[in-house]
C-alpha cells in the first residue's frame, strides 16, 4: 500500500492509479481530493476545501 493515497477515493472503489495521485486533506485539514471537492453537501452547501459527505455534515 502506498503511503500517499486518498482514503475517500480508495473506499469508493477508484483505481489505485487514481487514488494514489492525491491525499484526502492537506496539512492544515482542507480537502484536496478532486472527487470530494466537487461534491456539494445537500444540507449546508459546503464544497471545495470544506467539502464533506452528508454523514460528516455539522448541521
Amino acid at each position: 500500500m502506498p503511503s500517499r493515497f486518498c482514503s475517500f477515493c480508495k473506499n469508493n472503489g477508484e483505481t489505485v492509479e487514481f487514488y494514489t495521485t492525491h491525499t484526502l486533506k492537506d496539512k492544515i485539514g482542507r480537502i484536496v481530493c478532486p472527487t470530494l471537492g466537487r461534491y456539494v453537501c445537500p444540507l449546508c452547501h459546503a464544497t471545495g476545501p470544506n467539502a464533506h459527505t452528508l454523514s460528516y455534515c455539522p448541521l
